[in-house]
């Protein structure tokens, strides 16, 4: 009677045994699936935002290219009005000599003249804004 008691523990915990090792090796499994999906996902995630990343750095790049145009052409502009400002100065000088040498001209008109022509230009020179 005590080899069947002994016989029935033995094959009871063999039965538990095996039980466990089978709920052990579930565990295990549905442990890789879970590893597997989130190794996935994670390499997903890192492609999305690496897409991401790279239209966030195409719109600042074309950006930065807008921005350097408007620049360009800014400086266009002031470089055309320094022109046109530098021809006017020639202009003024001419007619100062010529009636100079007429001697028909005031040093007061003459100043006058200056005056009205430096504050038509100054809303066009960098100098006159600031």
């Amino acid at each position: 009677t005590m080899l069947k008691g002994a016989t029935r523990n033995e094959t009871l915990l063999t039965q538990k045994l095996q039980d466990l090792a089978t709920v052990h090796l579930q565990h295990e499994l549905e442990q890789d699936t879970r590893t597997k999906v989130l190794e996935t996902s994670g390499r997903e995630h890192a492609a999305q935002q690496e897409r991401n990343f790279q239209e966030l750095k195409l719109e600042h790049l074309e950006h930065i290219r807008l921005l350097e145009c408007r620049g360009e052409i800014r400086i266009v502009e002031e470089a055309e009005q320094v022109e046109q400002a530098s021809e006017e100065n020639a202009r003024l000088r001419l007619l100062l000599a010529r009636h100079r040498a007429v001697g028909g001209i005031t040093a007061d008109a003459v100043q006058s003249k200056l005056e009205d022509h430096i504050l038509r230009l100054r809303p066009h020179c960098r100098w006159g804004r600031g």
